[in-house]
């Protein structure tokens, strides 16, 4: 498991914040609470409203409640496109996370267990975390090569056209969108907290339990907003 560093901020004391940014900091410590991802594994552990925690990554963004409250709100819109026509599945939200994270040497487990948790194969992260590719279904490999390709600046006329044949153009921008939301909050995690995610071993090991049955996986619907809550 990636280790805490010593440069990681501490959120601040809800009696320090400004009295014109408490809405954004309480609103940002309700949410984040209650994704309940402090420890990264599935059935997390929701924090109590009275702990007032936001976890590791917001509880650093907090120094800056205003920040903190469009990141968290645009976040949460991302979150909620599963649940409307026109966009994107939520298994493919939590692809991104999945071979993004890897891409970008940030495995985050609770990620790819709810990804698992809303359909993505557990075998399909399997062969992303070995580089076993050619053992992608055909639209999982289109999907994770448009991933590697935007981050790297080189998306393809032809993936973009394959994107919105397979997503439709709202859906394709959302989804694209997302990706660089995403890249956003992992180089910000890795500034502020820790420059590693979990060894891949690690999620390989505990992706093998689950198709073992040996390790349970998030309730599903867990993390995933109304869209009438945040627009």
């Amino acid at each position: 498991m990636a280790t805490t560093s010593t440069r990681m901020m501490r959120q601040p004391p809800r009696d320090s914040v400004a009295a014109d940014e408490l809405a954004a900091y309480d609103n940002v410590v309700a949410r984040q609470a209650s994704y309940g991802y402090a420890t990264g594994q599935p059935g997390y552990e929701k924090a109590r409203p009275a702990d007032q925690m936001a976890g590791p990554y917001f509880g650093a963004l907090l120094q800056s409640p205003l920040i903190a409250a469009h990141i968290s709100d645009l976040g949460a819109i991302y979150r909620s496109r599963g649940e409307v026509p026109g966009s994107y599945s939520h298994a493919d939200r939590e692809w991104i996370d999945i071979v993004l994270g890897h891409e970008m040497g940030l495995n985050m487990w609770g990620h790819v267990a709810d990804g698992m948790a809303v359909g993505v194969r557990p075998q399909a992260v399997i062969a992303v975390v070995s580089g076993s590719w050619d053992d992608l279904e055909p639209r999982e490999r289109m999907l994770a090569e448009f991933i590697r390709a935007f981050a790297t600046g080189k998306v393809t006329d032809e993936q973009w056209a394959t994107l919105v044949e397979d997503l439709g153009q709202r859906g394709a921008v959302e989804w694209t969108a997302f990706i660089g939301h995403l890249t956003m909050t992992i180089r910000l995690i890795q500034a502020f907290i820790h420059n590693e995610g979990e060894a891949d071993d690690v999620v390989l090991a505990r992706v093998q339990e689950v198709i073992d049955g040996k390790r349970d996986l998030p309730d599903s619907r867990a993390r995933v907003p109304s869209p009438t809550t945040v627009s």
